[in-house]
């Protein structure tokens, strides 16, 4: 299978679990996979016959920006729903990075990472 990858995604976000969290938005940094056969759009060059990766990228920024979030984990979550939704993918993995996490200041990051598949 092959995959077509968008790495460290930045993303500007209202998250977290509390009010005051939310109060400012976020960084974001989103790594997104999704597999799929790639032959054919290699051999025609159509776009239609792979994943458009500007348009996954626009699909999460959207997302993003349409509400406020509490969990990553939702997050993820939804991002793997519309990249199945919206593309002819077998499977999609996602990590989501949060450099500056609202607890423990002495931390790099905290994230999530989840791979969905299509149900067959």
């Amino acid at each position: 299978m092959d995959k077509i990858f968008l790495q460290h995604c930045s993303f500007d976000v209202l998250i977290g679990i509390n009010e005051e969290e939310r109060s400012e938005k976020q960084e974001l940094v989103i790594d997104l996979e999704l597999f799929l056969d790639t032959k054919e759009a290699a051999i025609s060059e159509d776009l239609q016959k792979t994943a458009n990766y500007l348009e996954a990228h626009r699909l999460i920024k959207q997302y993003l920006e349409s509400k406020e979030h509490i969990l990553v984990e939702s997050v993820a979550e939804e991002i793997a729903t519309l990249m199945l939704d919206n593309f002819s993918i077998g499977s999609v993995k996602i990590k989501i990075n949060k450099p500056k996490p609202a607890v423990e200041r002495n931390s790099t990051y905290f994230g999530v990472e989840i791979e969905r598949s299509r149900l067959k």
